[in-house]
């Protein structure tokens, strides 16, 4: 089933298996260092005070779509640590490698949706498939374009007496803070010892815009909707980064106070319990596997479904009500490791999650520290669609106040 994510994302982490995941798993793991993503907290703060700005021009019960505004923020901080781009969303018409990223993701829906395109031939005739290899061949070609910069720039750095080594020791040397973003520590590989080639660094570069783009943003989409919903757990979370901040809501938030805020973490858990982003994940058994009393042949397609193990009452009590206190440490003793898998399990467990944790805490904590979020749809009034991430089928209405 993952094979339509090939012509796109290649064999990355994602995609890939055995030798060659195991491989590229092991190169990945150091650049997602907790002092690495420390480095890309100033990144975080930067875009989600530009989305604070354009929030600040919503008059009082200005009704919008909260979701459409969060999606320019993620993708404009992920441009940032993932490429070292700045793709200025948030300020001005999508450039088209935005329109080009959300096409694929469209047809990619279309694809899994219509088993006739599931026959290449037909899929790639079609004007969908001939559109869907034309955005490909667009993102590429802008991936390509940055690698050439970025490569060139690095190797000029090196010739002015910095060295491969000196690139990995630079953030020791007193005084020096220089950030990298995820590109460069991919172009690092690929310069000192030839691990990744360009093809490469364009699978994992695609890889992490696609893995940490858009799920995020309905991260941190839904855990809006749930605080304008429920505004006496929005006002503890308030109290809580009250109590961090005191009276100085314009404060950068660093990364050890991302760390006291404990209620905001058990509020995003539990709203990625109740609308887990990446819903269904898709297994494949090398041997023959028994479950019960059936046994599944090798090589079947085995879809681990998230979205029912998150709301299985056997599970989760009650699992439809909202209930941060779930996720509190003496309320998590006793649960089943594999009963909350917003971020998969396992080895192959989501590589990024405490990237994604950080940025979803800074956004929410800056907005919630300046504004007042109401939802104006009832759970029930919400269409959840299952594309490649869950999202509402027709957005997020909301209206915000200022604190």
């Amino acid at each position: 089933m993952y094979n339509i994510f090939h012509p796109w994302l290649g064999t990355g982490l994602l995609t890939s298996s055995n030798d060659k995941w195991r491989h590229r798993r092991k190169l990945l793991t150091p650049a997602f260092h907790f002092r690495i993503l420390e480095d890309f907290q100033e990144i975080f703060n930067n875009h989600s005070n530009i989305l604070i700005e354009k929030l600040k021009n919503k008059k009082q019960c200005e009704e919008f779509l909260m979701d459409n505004l969060i999606n320019l923020c993620t993708l404009d901080i992920i441009g940032g640590s993932a490429m070292g781009v700045q793709f200025n969303s948030q300020n001005r018409a999508g450039n088209d490698y935005v329109v080009a990223t959300h096409e694929i993701t469209s047809a990619l829906v279309q694809w899994f949706t219509k088993p006739w395109y599931w026959f290449s031939p037909i899929f790639n005739l079609s004007p969908l498939g001939k559109k869907f290899h034309k955005d490909i061949e667009t993102v590429q070609e802008f991936d390509r374009k940055v690698i050439r910069e970025k490569k060139q720039k690095l190797i000029e750095e090196l010739e002015d007496n910095q060295t491969i080594d000196n690139f990995q020791e630079e953030k020791k040397v007193i005084g020096v803070k220089k950030r990298r973003a995820f590109l460069d520590l991919l172009l690092n590989h690929h310069l000192s010892n030839g691990s990744l080639d360009e093809k490469d660094i364009i699978e994992e570069v695609n890889t992490f815009m696609f893995a940490g783009h858009d799920t995020t943003a309905m991260g941190i989409s839904w855990t809006l909707y749930l605080l304008g919903l429920h505004h006496d757990i929005q006002e503890r979370v308030y109290q809580e980064l009250e109590k961090i901040f005191g009276d100085d809501i314009n404060k950068s938030i660093m990364s050890e106070d991302l760390r006291k805020m404990k209620y905001l973490e058990c509020v995003v858990k539990e709203t990625l319990r109740i609308y887990p982003p990446a819903f269904v994940i898709v297994r494949k058994n090398p041997s023959d596997l028994k479950v019960g009393n059936y046994i599944l042949p090798a090589k079947s397609s085995l879809v681990i479904n998230i979205y029912g193990i998150h709301h299985n009452p056997t599970v989760f009590v009650n699992p439809e009500m909202f209930d941060p206190d779930r996720f509190l440490p003496e309320n998590c003793q006793k649960r089943h490791p594999f009963a909350f898998l917003p971020f998969s399990a396992g080895p192959r467990n989501c590589i990024g999650q405490k990237f994604a944790m950080a940025k979803m805490k800074t956004v929410l904590a800056n907005v919630i520290r300046q504004f007042r979020v109401k939802s104006l749809d009832h759970r029930d009034k919400i269409f959840e669609s299952g594309d490649v991430i869950l999202r509402p089928k027709f957005g997020i209405r909301m209206t915000i106040e200022k604190r």
